[in-house]
């Protein structure tokens, strides 16, 4: 995965469920700022398996999200 897709994430993209995540959106940078957008290309939609450790992780951090 690509960085600019990476740092477009949020929490509603992953499904913890299944240990996904969903593609839709990148960060592109426009008029002197960073925003959020789709990509270019509808293949770029997509889910992206991940390990249940990285799972775990992300699951934890998300926790620690909600409590602030």
């Amino acid at each position: 995965m690509r960085a600019r897709k990476m740092l477009a994430l949020q929490w509603e993209d992953i499904d913890f469920g299944r240990n996904e995540i969903h593609i839709s959106r990148t960060l592109s940078h426009m008029h002197s700022k960073n925003i959020v957008t789709t990509p270019k290309s509808i293949n770029s939609n997509r889910h992206v398996t991940i390990n249940a450790k990285l799972a775990e992780i992300l699951k934890f951090e998300w926790r620690v999200s909600k409590s602030y």
